[in-house]
């Protein structure tokens, strides 16, 4: 009988024990091992609809959303040897943007060899069609006469919950004054309460055909809440069609995006 409660005895002493080490050593173990879910673990895990995408994840999947479409791009003569590049692009995605992405411009000339070529970063805004600029390429002796555009990574989509076109900013009072050396002048309004830091503004005119002519841009720094600024575009030569459209467009930059 002795014997038989000494064993039962031992059995919950060693039960007891084992059951204190395994709750002292598993639980902490647990928590160190175990990796709490996240929208960059690289696992398709919570509600995700993909790898890191989709569902709970602000970015998207591939799946979800529509390229961008490049309407147009060309290249405009500044000055001898110098000229601006455009791209006029398309975000037909109602509630996604790409916050940050690379692209290349290439220029070649009449012989299909490539003169140079200008890369650079820009973002794509949610259900909006924009152009991307660069100015101040240079040619040497060489004439483009084929400019080509694209992004040169896969551009990484967000939802954007937020704005669809931001109506706090406008172009008004868009004057042209034609000749041998055109220009023209506007004003652009900040209806917000928030500073705009860096606002790119570009001008482009369209002959009769809706073809561009050239384009222009300049930047407008520190924006202050429900104010205007002027600003003005000039060019050295006569446009070479008579102007029936100009167009003025506005981006406000995020950071880490350069203009």
């Amino acid at each position: 009988m002795r014997s038989q409660w000494a064993a039962k005895r031992k059995l919950v002493y060693g039960t007891t024990t084992f059951v204190f080490l395994a709750v002292l050593i598993g639980v902490p173990l647990f928590f160190f091992l175990h990796k709490t879910p996240t929208c960059f673990d690289g696992v398709k895990n919570q509600n995700e609809k993909g790898v890191d995408c989709g569902g709970i994840c602000t970015r998207l999947c591939p799946s979800d959303i529509s390229a961008p479409i490049v309407l147009w791009q060309r290249s405009f003569q500044a000055s001898t040897g110098v000229y601006s590049l455009v791209a006029y692009i398309q975000n037909p995605n109602v509630l996604s943007r790409v916050d940050n992405v690379g692209y290349v411009f290439r220029l070649y000339d009449k012989d299909n060899a490539m003169i140079t070529e200008r890369a650079g970063r820009t973002f794509l805004p949610a259900n909006q069609s924009f152009a991307v600029f660069e100015a101040g390429v240079r040619t040497g002796t060489r004439v483009p006469v084929r400019t080509t555009f694209e992004f040169t990574e896969s551009p990484s989509w967000s939802q954007n919950l937020a704005d669809y076109k931001d109506p706090t900013i406008s172009a008004e009072n868009i004057n042209l004054t034609d000749g041998s050396s055109p220009r023209i002048d506007a004003s652009v309004h900040n209806f917000s309460l928030n500073m705009i830091k860096t606002l790119g503004v570009i001008a482009i005119v369209y002959d009769a055909e809706d073809n561009a002519i050239t384009a222009s841009r300049t930047v407008v720094e520190d924006l202050k809440p429900q104010s205007s600024a002027a600003v003005t575009f000039t060019w050295p030569t006569p446009f070479a069609s008579p102007v029936v459209r100009k167009e003025i467009i506005l981006r406000i930059y995020p950071a880490g995006i350069a203009i």
